[in-house]
């Protein structure tokens, strides 16, 4: 069984609006993205599946499911990069460089992915569904 553990912090942007009026979709995008900041997980693979295991929660079961949606909808289209690297016989200077290139990639994915969920959640909550 081949563990992977992908602590993932994506930087969230945005500021709030100063208002008194009732929260927006753009205000609960913002509290989901810093809420999502605090999750962390790890991917296992076994069989040539991949399941995410939430190991620090945010107490909210929609938000951690973003966390592990973007983990395993984004790290197997790199899981084949980062082994190609470790199995190179490159020194050990080129193999961090190659994986922090494919890391950068896989981070944008990842918030790529963090940010279409977040909206859909907040869509849903805004029109009740969640």
């Amino acid at each position: 069984m081949l563990t992977i553990i992908a602590l993932l912090t994506i930087a969230q942007t945005g500021v709030s609006p100063a208002s008194s009026a009732a929260p927006t979709i753009q205000d609960e995008i913002i509290v989901i993205g810093r809420k999502l900041r605090n999750w962390r997980g790890s991917l296992k693979t076994k069989g040539g599946a991949t399941r995410c295991v939430t190991k620090k929660s945010t107490g909210d079961h929609d938000i951690d499911q973003i966390g592990c949606d973007a983990m395993v909808t984004c790290f197997p289209k790199f899981e084949g990069e980062f082994r190609a690297v470790l199995s190179a016989s490159r020194d050990k200077i080129s193999r961090n460089s190659m994986n922090a290139e494919i890391s950068q990639r896989l981070a944008a994915c990842v918030e790529e992915r963090h940010n279409k969920l977040k909206e859909a959640l907040a869509d849903r909550r805004a029109a009740g569904l969640s």
